[in-house]
């Protein structure tokens, strides 16, 4: 995979594409994929970049925060304005890992985007890790900064698993929980889902039984028990609870109905859109899953005449 796959712009307009499409060449052409090494790279960018200027009494972290602020508190995105705090959040702070975080989310949208979000998560993830060693700060404790390093090892993990890297993300997965064993991000039943497409059936289910039954877990424990028993008894009945907790997935995950790929406000109908993005890898890489869940999710036919008794009208 390079840039030139994912669609590079010939003539980049703004600081904010010439910045994500430099960070991407540097991941997928150059080969930049461990954090130290893409920081460095990232750090070389944003030192070309335009100088930004502190308001007075201000250190350059305080006023990084504050753009990233600015940001969140904005009803949406203006390309003209949103992004370009981003970029000087990161020209003042390096290790403004919100600010990379708010680029992957960005980037979700749109065509290729878990291969696009991959080195963000990853230049967030070595920003807090350098945040956490130095010390907390006195703008959040150790705990906030740990818990943003636990979403964005969960993110990278998705981005993994989706593109087909599952390995990859087991170990991400796995660093996650060492940070927050009460799995506050529902990282157990994304984690089964990708030792599952590794072959790892065992460890998959392992995974599972510690967690809390939300609607993503169901729908994992179907799917290892799917891969456990070759989707009978018990996969049948694991999916067929999952989908009482949430019956707008298999819709969208076998195709009947299509997502809009963004928040609807709905929270039955979002969850399953966050369900079905957890359950991706399982789909597209587990031979047979897709084919069962589009069996198993079919409505009943009902024979002509077999209808059951019809009763006149008094």
């Amino acid at each position: 995979m390079t840039t030139a796959d994912l669609g590079r712009p010939q003539d980049p307009k703004d600081p904010f594409d010439a910045f994500m499409w430099a960070i991407l060449e540097g991941y997928h052409d150059e080969g930049l994929r461990d954090g130290p090494r893409l920081s460095a790279y990232a750090g070389r960018l944003l030192a070309k970049a335009r100088k930004v200027e502190l308001p007075a009494g201000a250190t350059p972290r305080e006023h990084a925060i504050a753009l990233v602020d600015k940001v969140d508190q904005r009803p949406g995105i203006d390309p003209a304005v949103s992004l370009q705090w981003l970029i000087d959040a990161l020209v003042l702070w390096p290790d403004c890992a919100e600010a990379y975080m708010w680029v992957a989310n960005i980037i979700e949208g749109r065509e290729h985007a878990p291969i696009l979000m991959q080195p963000f998560y990853i230049l967030a993830i070595e920003g807090l890790r350098r945040r956490l060693a130095a010390g907390a700060s006195a703008h959040q404790d150790a705990a906030t900064e740990q818990a943003l390093l636990v979403r964005a090892l969960k993110g990278l993990g998705e981005a993994l698993a989706t593109t087909g890297l599952a390995s990859e993300a087991v170990g991400r997965y796995i660093e996650a929980l060492q940070l927050d064993p009460g799995d506050a991000e529902d990282i157990r039943p994304r984690l089964a889902i990708a030792l599952m497409v590794t072959g790892e059936t065992e460890s998959a289910e392992s995974a599972l039984v510690p967690a809390a039954e939300t609607p993503l877990q169901l729908f994992a424990k179907a799917a290892v028990s799917y891969a456990k028993t070759e989707g009978t008894g018990e996969a049948r009945h694991a999916l067929i609870a999952a989908r009482r907790a949430n019956p707008y997935v298999t819709p969208f995950l076998t195709g009947q109905k299509k997502m809009s790929g963004m928040l609807t406000g709905k929270a039955a109908v979002d969850e399953a859109q966050y369900i079905c993005l957890a359950l991706a890898p399982a789909v597209s890489g587990v031979p047979g899953f897709a084919a069962w869940l589009r069996r198993e999710a079919a409505p009943p036919v009902v024979a002509r005449g077999k209808a059951g008794k019809q009763h006149k009208k008094r």
